[in-house]
């Protein structure tokens, strides 16, 4: 069954570079994925295999844990060429595998100095574990936090590829926290039948990345909005005037006090179509509806952190009053657009 399921992972992976191979011409995060499948072919031939170097003598599940340690690499690499706009890899994307580079030379080194008599042959074992531990460890940390950095932007292909890490990182944990545990505390339970199947839906989820997008392409594009408006039937001699008439609304009928304020609501009070709002806010004003309501939210937030009549109610009520229907969201842009917490400010405010 475990075997049969090797060879299935082993077929996928195989078709799945053959897929990326086939594409017209191989972006970065392609080629970051077809490196990825191929590793993982390795893990699988040799859980097949177990096969032991010659001239090093590693035992297959060392071989194994030396590819492992890439795995937070790749996915690292995959996101970061997603995410930025870089078009070929450089001399230091290799670095980043300086782990394994390190975990070799250190088992290389510990394997010279010994002749493998049966007597030190436990002792071997035991450095070879700690030093594939450690490195899968500093992999999954440093590479999981800088994975979670670079997934901090928005979009709909971010969503999937944040699923996918978050059940990477998950799975590798567990492998990692059993594997330390079955060698140190001699665990006795079998994790390969979880595993296996996992490694199986792992294999999927990494095929179905190679249809993935740039994330860039997710990011508003100013430009090509304004090109996509071209057809709206606004002209821009009426632009000026719009303008007017969404800032006189937002300052003087204040609908962003309503928390579940829309676009047609600005657009019923200015009569201006709300297609047009849209357009008028991208072009003229360089900012989505979100973020303009939110504006106005968090200088009356101010307004009232200056006010006697509130000086004992909660920030959280406050903001709630100023029409934020969320005291993640609130915290989030309050910070974003002053640079400092609704807290801080505060405390600021009654300072000065």
């Amino acid at each position: 069954m475990i075997e049969a399921f090797l060879h299935i992972n082993i077929a996928q992976s195989l078709f799945s570079c053959f897929v990326i191979i086939k594409k017209k011409a191989l972006s970065p995060a392609d080629k970051v994925v077809m490196l990825w499948l191929l590793a993982v072919i390795g893990v699988f031939v040799i859980k097949i295999n177990n096969p032991e170097s010659i001239r090093f003598k590693l035992d297959g599940w060392v071989l194994q844990g030396l590819i492992i340690q890439t795995f937070p690499v790749f996915l690292y690499l995959y996101t970061r060429f997603l995410v930025s706009k870089d078009t070929s890899f450089r001399l230091r994307d290799s670095f980043h595998f300086s782990i394994s580079l390190i975990s070799v030379v250190v088992l290389g080194l510990l394997r010279s100095k010994t002749t493998f008599l049966k007597k030190e042959l436990s002792l071997i074992h035991d450095s070879s574990f700690i030093v594939l531990s450690v490195g899968c460890a500093l992999a999954f940390i440093l590479y999981g936090v800088a994975t979670y950095r670079l997934l901090s932007v928005e979009g709909d292909n971010v969503k999937m590829l944040k699923r996918f890490a978050l059940s990477f990182y998950l799975f590798y944990a567990i492998v990692l926290v059993w594997a330390m545990g079955r060698y140190y505390f001699e665990w006795t339970w079998q994790i390969r039948y979880f595993s296996i199947p996992m490694y199986t839906g792992f294999i999927y989820g990494i095929s179905l990345l190679r249809n993935k997008k740039s994330i860039e392409s997710t990011k508003t594009d100013l430009s090509s909005k304004v090109k996509s408006y071209l057809n709206s039937g606004l002209k821009s001699e009426d632009a000026p005037g719009y303008v007017e008439k969404i800032i006189k609304c937002m300052d003087e009928e204040k609908p962003w006090l309503n928390s579940n304020v829309t676009i047609k609501d600005i657009a019923k009070l200015t009569s201006i179509p709300s297609h047009f709002v849209t357009q008028i806010l991208n072009e003229e004003l360089n900012k989505n509806f979100y973020t303009l309501v939110n504006e106005y939210r968090v200088n009356e937030v101010i307004r009232l952190f200056d006010s006697a009549d509130y000086e004992n109610k909660t920030i959280e009520w406050i903001a709630y009053e100023a029409g934020f229907n969320s005291k993640s969201s609130f915290n989030v842009f309050f910070k974003k657009s002053k640079g400092e917490t609704p807290s801080v400010y505060r405390r600021k405010m009654k300072n000065s």
